[in-house]
C-alpha cells in the first residue's frame, strides 16, 4: 500500500488536467502531419463511415516507416478522424484528436496515425517488448477483420517509442489473445504536438478468405492515459462493450489483393551445456551437451489456406513459466502455449470446454497443420508426433492424478466452426493414439455460439470421450460424456451470467486440459452499474452463486458470494467481496465443512513510474487441502510494473499463502506456508536488442506433525535466468542466456544444482 500511496502522491504532483481539444472531421488529405486541430464534429452514433484504403500507383515510390508523411500516396489518402471517447465517458467528445490513413500495394497494407496530446511531458512514452504495449501506455489499437464478418479480429499495436504487440480476438469469447505473433513492422516519431505512426503488415500476414471479400471491418482504439486512462474508438462503443467488434467500421476500397505468397522456410538450431551437481560440490555430477536442428515452414497457396509444419523443432522455453502455488491442491495446474507452431489460428481452437489445450503436447519430433479460413467456415487440423515424458492427466471428482507417458504417442486435433447468420456452429474432435502403455483416448462433439442480440449471447457444448484401457491394467477403458450450457446477458446497467456444466466420471481429454471429472455444477452471477457517483466512475454490486455436486451426488461445493466492484480515481478498481456460506468438500469420504472468509482486491494505474499494481488478499478460513481439514489462514497475491527509465521496466510478483491451526491447544501453530517470489527486469538496449533477467524463487514449509502422510519440513526452488536477444523479425533471431537453478526437496537430501548455457537462432529463407 505504501507503493501505491507513492504513485497516488505522483500523478497529484503531475501538471493540472489539460484542456479538451477535438478537431473536426476531414476528408481533406494534408501532407504536413499534426496540423492545428479546429472545430469539433462528432457524428451520430447510426452514422456509417467507410474506411477507404488507397492503392499506391504503378512506379510510385514505397513508403519509408520514418513517421513523417511525407509520401504522396498520404497527401491522396483519405483522412478519418472519427473518433468518439468511450471511457470514462460515455460516446462522448473526445479530449485529443487522432487520424488515421490507409494505403496499400501489391505486398502491404500500411496505416498512418496522427495522434495529438497536451506535450512531451505527459506521455506514457516507454520502450517496452514485444506483447507489452498496455493501456498503461500512450497507444493505439487496430483491429483489423479481414473476412468482414465481425467474428474475428487480428489486432496490432504500436506505442509512443514504437513498441508493438499483436495477437488476435475471439468476439464470440470476448478473448484477447497475445500469443500468436505476425511479421509485421512500425515506426514512430515524437513532436510538440503529438505523435505519428507508421505500420506496415504484409498481405500475407492477414487471414483474409478468398474469394476476397470485397469490404473488411476495423476498429481503432487509442488509449490516452493521464489522470486517469481515456479510451477512445473508431465506432461508438458503449462504456462497456459487450460485442467489441459489432460496430466495426467498414474497411473498403481493396482490390486485386494477392492470393497466393512463397513458402517460407524458418531453420532453427538450439546449442545447450548443462551440467548438474550437488550444491556446493565442484565436482560433475552430470554433464549434457545438446544441439538440435530442426526446420519450421509456412506456406499460403490460397488465400484462405495456411500450411504449417516443422520437423524436430525446438521448443526450449525462452523465459520461464509464471509461478504458481501448487503445495496446497489436489488439482493440476493450467500453463498457456507460447510455442511457434500451435499459435496460428489460436481463436478456432477456443471453445467452452478446455479440450483442446498444445500443452499437453510435450516434444513433439514432427508435426503438420492445415488451417482455413473462409467467409463462412474455419477450421484448423494437425498431427504431432510426441516424444516420450509428457504427463497424462486422470481427471476426478476432487484431485488429478498423472502418469509418465514412457513412449510415443501420436496427438491429433482437429477444429471447425461455421457461421449461420448470428449463430456459429463449431465442431471438436481429437485423437490420442499409438502408446499401449497408457491407451487411446478420444474426444468428439458440436458446439454453439448464438448472439440472440446485443445485449445477449448464449454457448453451448456436448462432448463424448472413449478412452481405451492401459496395458497393465492400472487405467480402465471409460466412455463418459461431458456439457457446458451458458447464457450472458450484458447492458449498461445490469450483467447476467447462467452457467450449468456437467463432466461425467470417466471423461478424459488428452489433448487438452481437463483437471476434474465427475461433477454437475451450477453457477450465477449478477450484477447492476451505476455510473458517475461523484469521485467515483462506477460502483457495481454483484451476487455469486455456485453449486457442486460430485458423482455420487454429494454436495461438494457451494457458495453465496455478494461484492461490489468500484471505479475509483487514478484508474484504480477495488473489489470487496464476502464469503459467509460456502460449504466445501475436499475428499468424498469427508464431511463438507462451512468455510467463512473476505475477498479484497486493488489493480490501479496510478502515475507514470508505477504502471500497475494488483493486490489481491483473501483472508479467513482456508482448506488444508492435503489433510482435508479447514484451518485458518489467508493468500496474498502483488504485482506491480516499475518504470523509473524510459528503457527499463521491473515487474516483481509475490505469492504467498499461509494456513494455521484454528482450533485446540496450539491454534495458530503454523502448519503449512507457501511462497513464490519472482522478479522480472527488462532492458530495451534498442527496438531490436533487449537484456532479460528473471529470477524466482518458490518454498514451502510444513509442520511434519500436524499431517496424515510424510512430508519434509521445508523444500526449495530457485531460478536465475539471463537472456540476451536480438530480433530482425519473427523469422530471424538469436537468443543467447544462462540459467542457473537451485533445488532442495528436504531435510537431508542434498540440494541439486543445474547450469546451463545456450544458443538459439531462426533464420527465415
Amino acid at each position: 500500500m505504501l507503493v501505491w500511496a507513492l504513485g497516488l502522491a505522483s500523478s497529484a504532483l503531475a501538471p493540472p488536467a489539460f484542456a479538451s481539444s477535438t478537431a473536426a472531421s476531414s476528408t481533406a488529405a494534408s501532407a504536413e502531419p499534426l496540423a492545428s486541430p479546429g472545430a469539433a464534429s462528432v457524428p451520430a452514433p447510426a452514422e456509417a463511415v467507410r474506411f477507404s484504403a488507397q492503392r499506391l500507383a504503378p512506379g510510385e515510390a514505397a513508403i519509408t516507416l520514418d513517421g513523417r508523411l511525407d509520401e504522396a500516396v498520404w497527401a491522396r489518402a483519405a483522412v478519418f478522424d472519427h473518433f468518439l471517447e468511450f471511457f470514462p465517458a460515455n460516446q462522448a467528445r473526445p479530449r485529443v484528436r487522432t487520424a488515421v490513413r490507409l494505403a496499400y500495394d501489391q505486398q502491404a497494407l500500411y496505416i498512418a496515425l496522427e495522434a495529438w496530446d497536451e506535450g512531451p511531458a505527459s506521455r506514457r512514452a516507454p520502450l517496452v517488448r514485444r506483447d507489452q504495449v498496455f493501456s498503461d501506455q500512450d497507444m493505439v489499437v487496430f483491429m483489423i477483420d479481414p473476412a468482414g464478418t465481425r467474428r474475428f479480429a487480428q489486432f496490432f499495436r504500436v506505442n509512443v517509442a514504437g513498441s508493438i504487440g499483436d495477437g488476435v480476438y475471439n468476439n464470440e469469447t470476448g478473448t484477447e489473445d497475445f500469443s500468436p505473433d505476425f511479421d509485421f513492422t512500425a515506426a514512430t516519431r515524437e513532436t510538440a504536438e503529438g505523435w505519428v505512426a507508421e505500420l506496415r503488415i504484409p498481405l500475407t500476414e492477414l487471414r483474409y478468405p478468398a474469394p476476397v471479400p470485397e469490404e473488411w471491418s476495423m476498429l481503432i482504439i487509442r488509449n490516452h492515459p493521464r489522470d486517469t486512462l481515456y479510451r477512445m474508438a473508431s465506432s461508438p462503443l458503449p462504456r462497456d462493450p459487450t460485442c467489441l467488434l459489432c460496430d466495426n467500421r467498414v474497411l473498403g476500397g481493396l482490390a486485386d489483393l494477392a492470393s497466393i505468397s512463397p513458402v517460407k522456410w524458418v531453420p532453427h538450431a538450439a546449442i545447450t551445456r548443462s551440467r548438474n551437481s550437488p550444491a556446493g560440490d565442484s565436482g560433475d555430477s552430470g554433464d549434457g551437451n545438446r544441439s538440435r536442428i530442426g526446420l519450421d515452414f509456412k506456406w499460403r497457396p490460397r488465400a484462405d489456406w495456411v500450411l504449417d509444419g516443422t520437423l524436430n523443432p525446438d521448443f526450449s522455453q525462452l523465459e520461464l513459466d509464471t509461478p504458481q502455488l501448487a503445495g496446497n491442491t489436489r488439482r493440476a495446474l493450467f500453463f498457456p502455449e507460447k510455442r511457434p507452431f500451435f499459435l496460428e489460428g489460436t481463436d478456432i481452437l477456443e471453445s467452452p470446454l478446455k479440450v483442446i489445450s498444445t500443452r499437453a503436447i510435450s516434444d513433439p519430433k514432427w508435426g503438420a497443420r492445415a488451417t482455413h479460413r473462409g467467409d463462412r467456415l474455419d477450421f484448423t487440423v494437425m498431427s504431432v508426433r510426441d516424444e516420450p515424458g509428457g504427463l497424462l492427466l486422470l481427471p476426478g471428482s476432487y484431485e488429478t492424478g498423472a502418469r509418465v507417458r514412457e513412449q510415443s504417442s501420436q496427438a491429433t486435433i482437429a477444429r471447425g466452426r461455421y457461421r449461420l447468420g448470428e449463430a456459429t456452429v463449431g465442431l471438436t474432435a481429437t485423437d490420442r493414439s499409438g502408446d499401449p502403455m497408457l491407451g487411446h483416448n478420444r474426444v468428439v462433439g458440436p458446439d454453439l455460439a448464438w448472439w440472440l442480440n446485443r445485449e445477449n449471447r448464449l454457448r453451448a457444448q456436448w462432448l463424448s470421450s472413449e478412452s481405451g484401457a492401459s496395458a497393465d491394467g492400472s487405467i480402465r477403458a471409460a466412455r463418459s460424456t461431458a456439457g457446458h450450457l451458458e447464457y450472458v446477458h450484458s447492458s449498461p446497467q445490469w450483467s447476467a451470467t447462467l452457467q450449468a456444466e456437467r463432466i461425467g466420471a470417466g471423461f478424459r481429454a488428452d489433448n487438452g486440459f481437463i483437471n476434474e471429472a465427475g461433477f454437475d455444477r451450477l453457477f450465477t452471477e449478477l450484477s447492476r452499474r451505476w455510473y458517475d457517483l461523484g469521485p467515483l466512475a462506477e460502483v457495481s454490486p454483484y451476487l455469486k452463486l455456485e453449486r457442486k455436486r460430485d458423482a455420487s451426488g454429494q454436495l461438494s461445493l457451494s457458495a453465496v458470494r455478494p461484492g461490489v466492484w468500484i471505479g475509483a480515481p487514478w484508474s484504480t478498481w477495488i473489489q470487496i467481496e464476502a464469503q459467509p456460506l460456502d460449504r466445501v468438500r475436499v475428499l468424498q469420504d469427508r464431511e463438507a465443512m462451512a468455510r467463512r472468509s473476505w475477498l479484497f482486491s486493488l489493480e490501479s494505474r496510478p502515475s507514470a513510474w508505477l504502471t500497475f499494481l494488483l493486490m489481491e488478499l483473501e483472508i479467513g478460513q482456508r482448506v488444508d487441502a492435503v489433510n482435508a481439514r479447514l484451518e485458518n489462514g489467508y493468500q496474498l497475491i502483488a504485482e506491480a510494473r516499475l518504470r523509473f527509465w524510459r528503457n527499463l521496466q521491473i515487474e516483481p510478483r509475490l505469492i504467498r499463502e499461509e494456513i494455521r491451526r484454528r482450533e485446540g491447544l496450539d491454534a495458530g501453530a503454523l502448519v503449512h506456508r507457501e511462497q513464490t517470489l519472482q522478479m522480472k527486469a527488462y532492458l530495451q538496449l534498442s527496438a531490436r536488442d533487449s537484456l532479460r533477467l528473471i529470477w524466482q524463487r518458490g518454498t514451502i514449509e510444513r509442520q511434519p506433525r500436524y499431517f496424515d502422510v510424510p512430508v519434509a519440513a521445508r523444500t526449495s526452488r530457485q531460478a536465475l535466468s539471463v537472456v540476451l536477444a536480438h530480433l530482425r523479425g519473427l523469422s530471424n533471431s538469436i537468443y543467447v542466456g544462462a540459467t542457473i537453478s537451485r533445488r532442495s526437496d528436504g531435510v537431508g537430501i542434498a540440494p541439486l544444482r543445474t547450469t546451463e548455457l545456450f544458443v538459439n537462432a531462426r533464420w527465415g529463407l
